[in-house]
């Protein structure tokens, strides 16, 4: 018979009682993480549990360590995940994604906003607007920091250099347009797609960018002269994501036709395809990829069908999950490195799932209207 211990969690060293547990004594460390988990809202792999000044593995057992009923151990919660989410009503919400809490929300007007893109240093947010805007937002207070016009259609997609003062953003009036924020004029307007440009990717290092759009072409762009230096074809519907390795030069796509292609951007051809699904339906697209250049993984999410982890050396599926009857997930964000994936939904909610079981973790309410766009702080 295996004896119940009780054990009294505290939150660093600071000696606050946070949780208290009875569990089995034959309990392993990674299960008493999850009984913690459910009272503080940190997910297991957040945590780190010390007792007498020894860090405790996952795989140990309470029993093999030794530790005895009425111990009191430590937990370290790393760094949270926040978010930023929009939705078609144009509010702002920014969460805190680790524990499910909302922390403050910024009004929009009744303007859609349709793309963000986060400096979590200065808590800054530019967003791309449906009237063709874009909007420098303090996530702190909500001010209108900037305003910058010049697209004549929906704002699709933003990314920020936000060392050096600079973006890019692609509309549906078929440009890209490549901007200074310190000043918030434009640099360069970049025309060559045929249809709204749905997804942009920025090497700041290099000046050099890749678009795709409605026209299933993705584009090579010279940002310091606003010149397209290349082609990639292949696709048979629209290119919505792209996901870039600038160091080994190569990118990953993500369409409408539900494949994903994985291209060689020196010689600007194809690598490999991906089959992400074998019905093609017009409400079931590409919405986010995410890859590991290094281990040779890839992750990619559909409106409808869920996940896929994929490996990009075979362009074999290793592991899928669907959305668990969750409404369509319109965006997405995802990590291979911390195995989570935030979506966010057409019933106003996101949620959080959990890369390697495939189950969700819990959902964040907040939000009036379907959500639009999701960015999330993965870093350490």
């Amino acid at each position: 018979m295996v004896d119940v211990i009780d054990i009294t969690i505290t939150k660093g060293f600071e000696g606050r009682a946070v949780a208290s547990l009875s569990i089995n004594a034959g309990s392993a460390i990674f299960d008493v993480k999850c009984n913690i988990a459910e009272q503080l809202g940190a997910v297991a792999d957040d945590q780190l549990l010390i007792w007498k000044t020894q860090a405790l593995h996952n795989t140990e057992t309470l029993q093999e360590i030794g530790i005895p009923s009425g111990a009191c151990l430590q937990v370290i919660v790393k760094k949270p995940i926040s978010a930023v989410s929009s939705c078609q009503d144009g509010r702002i919400i920014l969460w805190d994604a680790s524990a499910g809490n909302l922390i403050s929300r910024i009004e929009g007007g009744g303007k859609e906003v349709k793309a963000v893109s986060v400096d979590w240093a200065s808590m800054r947010v530019l967003t791309g607007d449906g009237d063709g805007c874009l909007n420098l937002r303090d996530l702190r207070n909500g001010d209108c920091l900037k305003t910058m016009e010049g697209h004549a259609g929906c704002v699709r997609a933003v990314h920020a250099d936000w060392a050096d003062e600079r973006a890019i953003s692609c509309s549906h009036d078929g440009t890209i347009k490549f901007w200074n924020l310190r000043h918030a004029t434009p640099i360069h307007t970049l025309v060559g797609h045929y249809g709204h440009v749905l997804t942009v990717a920025a090497n700041w290092d290099k000046l050099r960018a890749l678009s795709g759009g409605q026209d299933s072409r993705i584009k090579v762009w010279d940002l310091q002269t606003g010149v397209c230096t290349g082609q990639l074809d292949g696709h048979t519907r629209h290119v919505g994501v792209l996901e870039v390795d600038w160091i080994g030069m190569q990118a990953l796509s993500g369409s409408h036709d539900c494949r994903l292609r994985l291209w060689d951007l020196s010689a600007l051809t194809c690598i490999r395809t991906f089959l992400v699904a074998l019905n093609v339906r017009r409400s079931d697209v590409v919405t986010a990829v995410s890859a590991d250049w290094v281990r040779k993984r890839a992750a990619s999410c559909t409106t409808r069908d869920g996940v896929k982890i994929w490996d990009l050396q075979t362009a074999d599926c290793l592991k899928s999950f669907d959305w668990n009857g969750s409404p369509i997930a319109a965006t997405a964000s995802l990590t291979l490195s911390k195995g989570r994936v935030v979506s966010g939904h057409s019933d106003k909610r996101l949620r959080m799932w959990d890369l390697q079981s495939g189950k969700l973790m819990f959902a964040l309410d907040g939000h009036c209207s379907p959500v639009t766009a999701v960015c999330v702080d993965w870093s350490d």
